[in-house]
């Protein structure tokens, strides 16, 4: 977890994957983009897969890394997230000093509360994966979900290649997301706050890209 060429005159990035995913997410694209535009970046991991299905709990699993990797910056970092990291940056403000931060296609500041119910009633997929999940077919729910996790501009090869990195989220860390935590308005801390969402995007709502954004 080594910055790459490290700037003092401009604040590191620590880019946040969302849920299902890992730090692969960021290769490519967004890690080579940022590398030649001299920026640093670092895309912390959770780890080892396999421990995320032990009932960690979302700080246990997730959070704990993410503070230690700004505590380790120099200059407070800029955040980048995806989905649930941006869930866990946002419950962080004014808990941990960061520059800005970005969200993309965010989990509301409460949490998936109010977006299940409308997911499951909504896209009948999520229920063959979840049924594939608790029956150990592991593979088969993530393909069951394909349509509603990715793009219809992402390519079926590329998918399969993502689909095989993803994992699922252990019980205590899909609790949590669903649990409703205070979270401080990033003007009342001075970060400045970037929110980024997807017009077709079937987990997350408009209305709750929205509702992110304002708070």
């Amino acid at each position: 977890m080594e910055f790459n060429g490290f700037s003092y005159d401009r604040p590191p990035v620590l880019l946040i994957h969302g849920a299902f995913a890992g730090a692969w997410m960021w290769e490519g694209a967004f890690l080579d983009s940022m590398t030649k535009a001299g920026l640093s970046a670092l895309a912390p991991d959770r780890g080892d897969a396999n421990k995320l299905l032990s009932g960690n709990s979302l700080e246990a699993s997730y959070q704990s890394i993410i503070i230690r990797a700004v505590e380790r910056c120099l200059v407070p970092p800029i955040l980048v997230t995806h989905s649930l990291g941006a869930l866990l940056a946002q419950r962080l403000l004014g808990r941990t000093k960061i520059s800005a931060l970005v969200m993309l296609a965010p989990v509301p500041p409460e949490g998936m509360l109010f977006e299940s119910p409308l997911l499951l009633a909504t896209q009948p997929a999520l229920w063959h994966g979840v049924w594939n999940f608790l029956n150990g077919k592991r593979e088969s729910a993530f393909q069951s979900m394909v349509d509603i996790i990715f793009s219809r501009q992402v390519e079926g090869t590329e998918i399969n290649l993502h689909a095989a990195k993803m994992v699922f989220e252990s019980p205590g860390t899909v609790f949590d997301a669903h649990l409703p935590v205070p979270v401080m308005p990033a003007f009342c801390v001075g970060v400045p706050v970037l929110v980024i969402a997807g017009a077709e995007d079937k987990l997350i709502s408009h209305l709750a890209s929205v509702r992110t954004a304002r708070s």
